[in-house]
């Protein structure tokens, strides 16, 4: 089903941050951290930027990609809108799409956090799990205070890969940045019981 036909409706940031992702809120800049929501960019991309951020905060997908799209042909030069418009075809299922989007920011700048986190993600549902790591592991020599990078490479390594030890320390690491998420406290706690370690207070209390 293409997402021409999907109405995310207002919990739609709940389902994107379920998948391990979230919007990007600079034009210009995509880094993480809200030091990356204000824009080098010219004033009139930034407004129709916003009004695709604000199209997809309502649901209404079709605009939002619409509007996405437009202003990667009027400002090719610009990476937020490429990266929110692949995260809504990953959020679809549209891997291919989003894919050849990521590629197009990391090959424009090799050093952007998000697009590694992204990368990561469709590696990862592509089934190529090391090279999902590696991707989450370079979001994160990037950007060490990357919160949802460390959250996505702990569901990797937990659910894929078979390292619980490894997963605790980065869902632990998610929480001091960007806690509290009951999601993740339980998580800890069921890896806590499982390593047989004891049981941390903030998540024992819940």
């Amino acid at each position: 089903m293409s997402s021409k036909s999907i109405k995310y409706g207002p919990r739609m940031l709940l389902v994107l941050a379920a998948l391990g992702l979230s919007l990007v809120t600079g034009c210009a800049s995509t880094g993480p951290g809200p030091e990356q929501t204000a824009s080098t960019a010219d004033p009139a991309a930034q407004r129709r930027y916003q009004q695709a951020l604000d199209a997809i905060r309502e649901g209404d997908v079709e605009k939002a990609e619409a509007m996405l799209e437009s202003l990667i042909l009027d400002y090719p030069g610009l990476d937020g809108p490429r990266l929110n418009l692949a995260i809504l075809f990953a959020a679809d299922s549209r891997e291919p799409e989003a894919r050849a989007l990521v590629d197009e920011v990391l090959a424009h700048d090799p050093d952007d956090a998000v697009a590694w986190n992204q990368l990561g993600i469709l590696e990862r549902r592509a089934g190529e799990f090391n090279a999902a790591a590696e991707a989450y592991g370079r979001a994160l020599e990037l950007s060490p205070g990357y919160g949802l990078a460390h959250r996505n490479l702990g569901v990797l390594l937990d659910l894929y890969m078979g390292q619980p030890d490894k997963a605790l320390v980065h869902y632990e690491r998610y929480l001091e940045l960007d806690g509290p998420d009951p999601e993740v406290e339980r998580w800890v706690t069921e890896l806590e019981m499982r390593l047989g370690l004891p049981v941390t207070s903030r998540v024992a209390e819940r």
